[in-house]
């Protein structure tokens, strides 16, 4: 018999950060080349914008400008591109900037430069390119793909 587990609810928040004709995206080479959008997992009692600056700061330095809600994106436990683990994950994606105090040279060594033209191609997870395209490309965002479930 197969003992049931809970999923347990992580509510992570992510910037979309925009530097020229790309966006800015944290490279993990384990063993796989896959991205990441910077930013990590709400701590208890602490604003999801505290959060993202925070996060911001940590791979990125200074200089990061947060701007708008762009969706959210729910992964389901077993659900299509989710991981292995058991969490249902609520992740709120927010358009950000580079401002005029940002210096690529001065964040963290994992940090590339995807242009938009290679995103959907590029191996991001969760695989939220095309979200990510299409949210990018019309500000503010559309109402219709708030929510996008795997």
């Amino acid at each position: 018999m197969t003992a049931s587990v809970t999923p347990r609810l992580k509510i992570a928040v992510r910037a979309a950060v925009r530097m020229g004709d790309g966006l800015l995206l944290i490279a993990h080479h384990d063993p796989h080349l896959h991205y990441n959008l910077p930013g990590g997992s709400v701590r208890p009692d602490e604003p999801m914008l505290d959060t993202l600056n925070r996060k911001c700061a940590e791979s990125l330095g200074d200089g990061v400008q947060i701007e708008d809600l762009l969706f959210v994106h729910e992964t389901l436990p077993g659900g299509s591109g989710s991981d292995p683990s058991v969490f249902h994950k609520l992740e709120f994606v927010m358009a950000a900037r580079v401002g005029a105090a940002f210096r690529l040279d001065r964040a963290s060594a994992s940090i590339e430069p995807v242009a938009l033209d290679r995103l959907a191609s590029a191996p991001l997870l969760p695989p939220i390119q095309g979200l990510l395209l299409e949210a990018l490309k019309d500000a503010p965002p559309a109402a219709h793909r708030l929510l996008a479930v795997d």
